[in-house]
């Protein structure tokens, strides 16, 4: 059975809003009527039924709709484009005041879960009668208007921010490709997809306004505050970048207790870490993930190691800090010299007691570099005799003495040759010189 009126979908009208704008051109006072007459016009006697059934109109015409049908039976369809229903708001008509004034119809943008806003007018969007205050259902209001039959285009329209703006104005270019965007956006926004910019938005949002391990896990995201927060949230990270993304993993990171996460970084920053690389994984968010790697090369001072698989080899190979073991390694030492420079100030480190009791930490790469360039420099007890002129009696006698001590060495840290500082050997012969032994440190020379 066609329908009397039968009118073409507009641009970017969403399916739902056709099928609201259809019940009212036909004098129905709700839009389960068109259910009813749908399924009544299915030749095939099936269950299902179709927009083409009631409006004669064939599917290609029809194939610019977007968005799901949903709380109508038999029409109830997913949207075109295979964006999942998690997406959309199933529940509640948000609306533009002044579009509604311009043209009653349902723009499509405004169905999606994140469309909080109108890049056309710059205003938020609405969900609620100005008079009644009840929230706007899809199913039992008919189009631009509440129940009580109040005009929802004389509702006020309240100004937006400037992000805002700029994320429904990408919402709207990636929802209807080819579409042009009004604003000016950084080129890594600009290759996301519908899809992806929604998991992107959901992810960032989440951990930007939820204080939970599990922060993904939402209710009440149709409510349209709540959406408001989240696309807000994610503005700053999404528009100022690297900055906005950094600031974000920095709250993240301080949620927890870095001494009792040690260095292990999805101990520290929880669910977010791990999800970031599995859930993104696609060459258009490359960015995030160099965002992230970026920040730990900057900020991170715990050690990278080969477990940190998901970082690129790049990313762990430049990392500043390494473990106490590995400088341990490259300095020719046990660890336990190693956290004893750390507290001499040597070595720039830190460590901290696992909650399991095991005694962990990470140094400074630089550092490391430097006392290792500092050790090449040491002598040895044949070198510094060479190089000074004196006896083997001589030199174990500033040592007997104090006056030298040994950087390196069996007794020292095990290691198994005696080095000395270039500096202290001078310093320890100047000091012998003064204590009155002048002349026979002057002989001993002559004879060597």
């Amino acid at each position: 059975m066609l329908l009397l009126v039968r009118p073409l979908p507009l641009a970017h009208e969403s399916k739902q809003g056709y099928v609201l704008r259809l019940s009212s051109l036909n004098g129905f006072d709700r839009p389960r009527w068109c259910a009813s007459l749908a399924r009544a016009a299915n030749v095939s006697g099936g269950a299902r039924a179709s927009l083409s059934e009631l409006t004669g109109h064939d599917e290609e015409t029809l194939a610019i709709l977007r968005g799901p049908i949903y709380g109508l039976g038999a029409l109830n369809t997913h949207d075109r484009g295979n964006v999942a229903s998690r997406y959309w708001n199933t529940r509640f008509q948000r609306y533009c005041p002044r579009c509604l004034a311009e043209q009653r119809y349902h723009r499509a943008v405004w169905g999606v879960t994140f469309g909080v806003a109108c890049d056309k007018h710059a205003v938020w969007l609405r969900d609620d009668c100005h008079r009644c205050r009840r929230a706007i259902r899809w199913t039992n209001a008919p189009l631009g208007k509440c129940s009580c039959g109040t005009l929802l285009e004389t509702a006020t329209a309240v100004t937006c921010t400037e992000y805002a703006q700029c994320y429904a104005g990408l919402l709207a270019s990636v929802l209807h490709p080819g579409a042009s965007v009004g604003q000016v956006l950084p080129s890594h926004a600009l290759v996301l997809n519908v899809e992806e910019l929604l998991r992107l938005t959901w992810f960032l949002g989440a951990y930007a306004v939820r204080q939970t391990a599990k922060a993904q896990k939402i209710s009440g995201v149709m409510q349209l505050e709540n959406a408001i927060a989240m696309v807000q949230a994610t503005c700053e990270v999404l528009f100022d970048w690297p900055g906005g993304f950094h600031r974000l993993v920095d709250q993240i990171g301080a949620r927890g207790s870095l001494e009792a996460n040690g260095n292990k970084l999805s101990a520290h920053f929880g669910r977010f870490y791990p999800t970031l690389y599995k859930s993104f994984p696609e060459a258009s968010f490359a960015f995030l993930r160099d965002g992230f790697e970026s920040y730990i090369g900057s900020n991170w001072t715990g050690q990278l190691a080969k477990r940190n698989r998901r970082f690129s080899s790049e990313s762990r190979e430049s990392h500043e800090w390494i473990s106490a073991k590995e400088a341990a390694k490259i300095l020719h030492m046990r660890t336990a010299k190693v956290r004893e420079l750390v507290e001499k100030g040597e070595l720039v480190g830190r460590f901290f007691a696992t909650s399991s009791g095991r005694r962990m930490g990470s140094i400074l790469k630089d550092s490391v570099t430097a006392a290792a360039e500092r050790r090449a420099k040491l002598f040895t007890l044949a070198e510094a005799r060479r190089a000074h002129g004196l006896s083997r009696k001589r030199l174990y006698k500033l040592i007997a003495d104090g006056l030298l001590r040994a950087i390196t060495g069996p007794l020292v840290d095990g290691h198994p040759v005696w080095q000395f500082e270039e500096a202290a050997l001078e310093e320890a012969i100047r000091l012998a010189r003064r204590s009155g032994d002048g002349n026979a440190w002057q002989n001993e020379n002559e004879r060597l």
